[in-house]
């Protein structure tokens, strides 16, 4: 596995870990679904909100400049590509086991390895 595609799964890891912790922890309860629980300062959804917190941090230091585009481009993508429920589904396996990004032709991570993909065609725009 080279350099780069390591760096992209640590850091898919830590965003999937950010937006779980953070929207377990919302106020409001857990989220139910991508739309929901609006910030009126920021526009943003909660799930979107934790989702660049954690993704825009994670990026490389030769992907810092394009880290806000790539992020805003994945969770665009994840929004319409995957529904909420296996989203949710991915996220909670993936902070049982963040090891389980290693198999992504493992038939048990089609969404892990969707939202990989989705990432990587994000980088490779930017």
């Amino acid at each position: 596995m080279n350099r780069r595609l390591r760096r992209l799964l640590r850091a898919l890891i830590a965003v999937a870990a950010l937006v779980l912790l953070a929207a377990a922890c919302s106020s409001s309860g857990f989220p139910v679904s991508y739309d929901d629980q609006i910030d009126p300062e920021t526009g943003l959804s909660n799930v979107e909100s934790n989702w660049m917190d954690g993704c825009q941090p994670s990026m490389t230091d030769e992907l810092a400049d394009e880290a806000a585009s790539i992020c805003e481009c994945s969770y665009d993508r994840i929004k319409v590509e995957i529904p909420f429920e296996a989203f949710v589904e991915a996220n909670d396996r993936l902070a049982d086991n963040p090891e389980i990004l290693r198999d992504l032709q493992a038939d048990t991570n089609v969404t892990e390895r969707t939202i990989v993909e989705i990432v990587r065609d994000c980088i490779a725009a930017a």
